[in-house]
């Protein structure tokens, strides 16, 4: 516009000029127009596409996503009922993390897919046995040993399982600690060791005693009889030394806070911080029928058998003093006893239900299949337990 009205007027001034008798100047310069901004050309990010999936889980956002080159995508991921979402992730996207129930891929720079995975909680087969005593949990590797046989199994999951071969004993307990898995038999000196869960090496107790029960800590693996007798060993269960028996009817040993406390059927508590020195504490009321106990969240927890109350008891100061209490219904065959995920979980021997329990003093009722379970432990974001019969069954709770 500008343009057009400069050159009216010269052209104006070139009328007036003209009119008047005068000439123009030899040379006339006109305004040079103004130059036309050029637009920025705009660029759009690359994007693509990005599809998760998995069985038995729902998946937030479960549709496609289109995600910017360099970023990455979100999901909340929920098992269904009778289901464990599992933290391995398949798929073709980059690796990425959890919070909680959401996953964050890594940055995204092509089409990808990413895959989740969901474990069945309920009853698997264990290989056949002549009943499936004890199993523990150690460098992601669940392993399992049974009575009278010459047939342990392992398992990466939990639920599918494969046998090895143990030296015949009556396998009456096992645990991991310390790099090595140990296992003690009933009645016998027999002990074994493995690195892995899969080759096992026999080993020596001091006496032929009734071993019931064995646990790790401060690099010493303690066993208990219910003559009263103990046993240590402080080089991964190589050899074993005797201690000055407890005089009870031991039945369970476990460490937690720096300390080995044990249980026998009368009450009895005893600790040790070496498994060698012990102090008796006071006894828990009722007296009898005492079987189990586990440490987790600051908390020892005793479990007593063949009562449907008073059939619990806690104690938050390293066994010094306890406090009584009961677990839910009118069961009487409460046994193994296991802790992990912020809570303790215990079985029936021979019915069909469960007890959690987040500080070993409130507890819930839930249920489980009817078998003779005998053991219980956590790994792995799973409870995992073996029954003695009447099928070689392992159960897989959350």
């Amino acid at each position: 516009m500008s343009v057009k009205i400069n050159l009216v007027i010269v052209l104006s001034i070139f009328a007036l000029l003209t009119s008047c008798g005068h000439g123009l100047p030899s040379s006339v310069t006109l305004p040079t127009p103004s130059a036309t901004p050029s637009a920025t050309p705009s660029t759009t990010p690359a994007t693509f596409q990005v599809t998760a999936s998995g069985a038995h889980l729902t998946i937030s956002p479960a549709s496609v996503q289109t995600v910017n080159s360099g970023a990455t995508q979100s999901f909340t991921v929920t098992s269904a009922f009778g289901f464990l979402r599992l933290d391995t992730v398949g798929g073709t996207c980059a690796a990425g993390g959890w919070a909680n129930n959401m996953y964050n891929t890594g940055v995204i720079t092509a089409d990808c897919t990413v895959i989740f995975n969901a474990l069945i909680l309920g009853s698997q087969i264990l290989p056949a046995s002549q009943g499936w005593t004890g199993v523990t949990y150690g460098n992601s590797v669940y392993a399992a040993v049974a009575w009278g046989s010459a047939t342990a199994a392992y398992s990466a999951d939990g639920a599918t399982w494969t046998a090895t071969t143990i030296p015949t004993g009556n396998w009456q307990a096992i645990t991991y600690g310390g790099g090595t898995f140990v296992a003690i038999a009933n009645g016998t000196t027999d002990a074994v060791t493995s690195p892995n869960g899969i080759t096992w090496t026999a080993r020596t107790l001091p006496y032929p005693r009734a071993w019931q029960s064995v646990a790790y800590g401060n690099g010493t693996f303690v066993a208990v009889a219910n003559s009263g007798d103990i046993s240590r060993s402080t080089n991964g269960g190589v050899t074993w030394d005797n201690v000055t028996p407890n005089a009870n009817v031991l039945q369970s040993v476990a460490f937690g806070n720096g300390v080995f406390v044990t249980i026998a059927s009368d009450g009895a508590i005893s600790s040790s911080p070496d498994g060698l020195t012990w102090t008796l504490k006071s006894g828990i009321t009722p007296n009898t029928n005492w079987a189990k106990v586990a440490y987790g969240n600051g908390t020892f927890v005793f479990i007593r058998t063949n009562n449907s109350s008073d059939n619990v008891a806690y104690s938050t100061d390293n066994a010094t003093s306890w406090t009584l209490s009961s677990l839910p219904g009118s069961l009487t065959s409460w046994r193994p006893i296991a802790y992990g995920n912020g809570k303790f979980i215990v079985l029936t021997n021979n019915a069909t239900s469960t007890a959690t329990s987040t500080n070993g003093i409130t507890w819930s009722l839930g249920s489980i299949s009817n078998f003779n379970w005998e053991s219980i432990v956590y790994g792995d974001n799973i409870f995992a337990a073996v029954s003695s019969g009447p099928s070689d069954q392992v159960a897989i709770l959350h």
